[in-house]
């Protein structure tokens, strides 16, 4: 095989590395049998003399598993680490020294198709074909065993999925926005809001508003992902709380004078009624937009009136390549009209708080939630 390995060690690296995977995974031979029945027909016999370094690989076993388990066919190929030429000094040569494989470092990252891995996959099983396709990553596990294997592997994954998390939504944009209202109408002593400047107040109210649309969208699809994935046997390399520990930063805002709560009180302290429009522009050049209007209490005369564009999809770029539809948008017809489409419209703060209760601590905005269709 050249630089790497001979060809007589072909077999052993191929065995050595479908060995680790299936470890990882704590898949047994006659289990991995059954796993890929719905993918092609591979008997047990090939994958005992697989695991045995009696036979080579085929082009469909790689595919089969690359489907099933997100593991790319180099990973399954390629050694995971490779030795440097030793140098002898007299009668003495100096100990054998294996560094990784720097050919894992110039494949790139490889994306899971989510039309293969579907909602109850992608998520898990992205972070596995990419932890699996990295030179250290590969190298460190090929040098550990047992359990200290499968630790490190699930330690790997949960800083991915932190990482991910942490991209996945912009907190540091999202709590600066928030301070950015508290700052400019901080309450007053007795609870009430000073207001000199309403269409000042709607602006920064409006993208405070919009900050916390897009968490409650973001937190929907996150939670579509994770709720999906606990069927999913990528779970099998991760730890048990790997999900809700990467997220628990920006999850978890809406307890007792939480974000919401916060809002909730803004909504209702002004002495104006907040009037919430949200739209969808579908032309040449798409886009949404939140329109805020104030209107005076007694006799609904409008004060002030703003407009917010934003771009739904770009919340949700990294997503791709899967398209995602906003839920309220479903079954509306396209239009070119200059009003677009209503997405939703009326007070905020009865949007915003639980009328019976007055405890706002229930999701918000379906209207926003966003619907995942795989992108053929």
């Amino acid at each position: 095989m050249g630089k790497y390995f001979s060809a007589k060690d072909t077999r052993q690296v191929v065995s050595n590395n479908f060995n680790a995977v299936r470890g990882l995974f704590r898949l047994s031979s006659p289990k991995l049998t059954e796993l890929v029945q719905p993918i092609t027909e591979i008997p047990y016999s090939k994958f005992r003399r697989l695991m045995s370094g009696e036979r080579d690989i085929t082009v469909e076993e790689l595919n089969t598993l690359y489907e099933l388990l997100a593991v790319p066919p180099t990973t399954f190929m390629l050694p995971w680490s490779i030795k440097l030429p030793s140098k002898r000094t007299g009668f003495f040569s100096k100990k054998e020294t294996r560094v990784a494989n720097p050919v894992f470092d110039c494949m790139g990252t490889p994306t899971f198709p989510y039309s293969i891995a579907g909602k109850e996959n992608w998520l898990p099983a992205q972070f596995v074909g990419q932890a699996l396709t990295k030179s250290d990553v590969l190298f460190t596990l090929e040098r550990l065993e047992g359990d200290d294997r499968l630790y490190y592997f699930e330690d790997t994954l949960q800083k991915m999925l932190e990482e991910y998390t942490h991209n996945l939504f912009p907190t540091d944009q999202y709590i600066a926005t928030l301070q950015a209202l508290y700052d400019r109408y901080p309450a007053q002593q007795d609870g009430s809001l000073l207001i000199n400047d309403v269409a000042d107040f709607l602006m920064y109210f409006g993208h405070a508003l919009l900050a916390y649309m897009r968490k409650e969208a973001t937190l929907n699809l996150y939670q579509q992902l994770v709720r999906a994935s606990k069927e999913s046997m990528f779970v099998r390399c991760y730890g048990d709380r790997a999900f809700s520990t990467a997220s628990a930063p920006w999850v978890d805002d809406d307890a007792p004078l939480g974000t919401l709560f916060q809002l909730v009180n803004y909504a209702g302290r002004t002495k104006f009624e907040i009037m919430v429009r949200i739209s969808a522009f579908l032309g040449e050049k798409r886009y949404e937009q939140i329109s805020i209007t104030a209107k005076d209490s007694p006799n609904g005369n409008t004060l002030c009136s703003i407009d917010i564009p934003f771009n739904y999809q770009e919340w949700f770029a990294y997503m791709m390549p899967t398209t995602v539809t906003m839920s309220g948008l479903r079954g509306k017809t396209p239009t070119s009209s200059a009003d677009g489409i209503t997405i939703w419209e009326g007070e905020i703060w009865k949007e915003l708080c639980d009328e019976e209760s007055v405890q706002p601590f229930y999701r918000r905005f379906p209207y926003l939630y966003p619907v995942l269709t795989p992108t053929e």
